[in-house]
């Protein structure tokens, strides 16, 4: 935590570690030449090695095969599509019904249809907690690895910009405030009093990451 900075750092000893991984590491360094050397890809099929542990720069050419409404679109599907695949089930649309949840079964349901689904009731339950004004706000923020503001930590999210379009009553146009912190100081003191002259003590506040947000205001 600034200021104090002594124990930012630790030496461990992995020697141990690297030498296990140098014999497999000549192994890859012998199999990918012979990968470079051919005139062809490799016939490898798609799966998880595509995005782990990063993405792969010829996904778009691999995965071309695959329609936009796949089962890798659905919500929150995770691992389950690359099963449904294996099975030759790609089309979202053939996805097995019993084996979805209430949200993967309404993204079939839409993609079956063709027509857009508006969850009016869950809308309207949500506007009727709102009261007036509406703050929508968004904060970008930066994290040092080294902290450099008293209390912060490394990699600690510091807000150091926001703006916020302020809608006071149903019928009136938005009123649009921000605030950009432009030299090398601690960014919060001066943007917390900018924010505190934009929103007031009544009202609500919208924001798209609620998490985030709400982390950000912490500061």
């Amino acid at each position: 935590e600034y200021p104090d900075l002594t124990d930012l750092f630790t030496t461990v000893d992995i020697s141990t570690e690297v030498d296990l991984l140098k014999e497999a590491t000549a192994k890859n360094i012998t199999r990918l030449k012979g990968v470079l050397s051919k005139s062809q890809p490799p016939k490898i099929d798609i799966g998880e090695h595509c995005d782990t542990p990063y993405e792969c720069e010829y996904k778009e050419h691999c995965w071309k095969h695959i329609p936009k409404a796949s089962v890798f679109e659905l919500p929150r599907i995770g691992v389950k599509a690359f099963e449904y695949y294996s099975k030759g089930i790609i089309n979202a649309s053939d996805a097995p019904v019993e084996d979805l949840n209430e949200t993967q079964r309404r993204a079939v349901d839409v993609i079956k249809s063709g027509k857009r689904f508006v969850g009016q009731r869950s809308i309207k339950e949500y506007l009727d907690t709102l009261t007036w004004p509406l703050y929508f706000l968004d904060f970008e923020t930066i994290a040092h690895p080294i902290p450099k503001y008293e209390g912060t930590h490394s990699y600690e999210q510091i807000p150091f910009q926001f703006s916020v379009h302020v809608k006071r009553t149903p019928t009136t146009a938005p009123e649009h405030y921000e605030y950009l912190h432009e030299d090398a100081t601690d960014p919060r003191p001066k943007l917390r009093k900018a924010l505190m002259k934009c929103i007031g003590t009544q009202g609500s506040v919208i924001a798209y990451n609620k998490s985030t947000e709400a982390a950000a205001m912490k500061k």
